[in-house]
């Protein structure tokens, strides 16, 4: 009887501490809330500190144009002469060299698993390939064992 009055002493205090912390949260939730809406209005971040004045930026007047210069009107382009050459500059293109077809393996290279066979991309090493199908092959032998007598132990 003692151990069940000691589980009921233990489970009357988690529920006091529990109600406690939720009453202490609800507590600073309140605080902050008003701490939040007596705070100063923003304004000056730190006292004792003033901005420098602001000084209009002073205005450059606009030269006036000198006798040389031309107006603001649109001329068309005028083609450039070239005395060197008339003809335009064609840049002849030689043709591309033909690069031998590498000839295709007999066999492609395959993965076997189980009765699985999926043939392996170029960029897989060889020896992968090898590992994954030894591996298959072990466990073949494992899983089905052969048909010739094994020595006695």
């Amino acid at each position: 009887m003692r151990v069940v009055s000691e589980v009921a002493d233990r489970r009357r205090n988690v529920l006091a501490g529990v109600r406690t912390g939720i009453a202490v949260l609800a507590g600073l939730a309140l605080v902050g809330g008003a701490a939040i809406a007596v705070a100063d209005p923003p304004g000056q971040v730190q006292p004792g500190v003033t901005a420098p004045p602001v000084h209009p930026a002073p205005t450059t007047a606009v030269p006036a144009p000198t006798p040389g210069d031309q107006s603001a009107e649109l001329h068309s382009a005028q083609p450039q002469q070239n005395n060197s050459e008339s003809t335009p500059y064609y840049r002849h293109y030689s043709q591309p060299k033909k690069t031998p077809t590498p000839t295709p393996s007999p066999t492609p290279r395959q993965v076997h698993i189980g009765n699985l066979a999926a043939p392996v991309p170029g960029v897989v090493p060889d020896a992968v390939v090898n590992g994954v199908n030894q591996t298959n092959q072990d466990f073949q032998k494992i899983i089905k064992p052969s048909t010739t007598p094994q020595p006695n132990k």
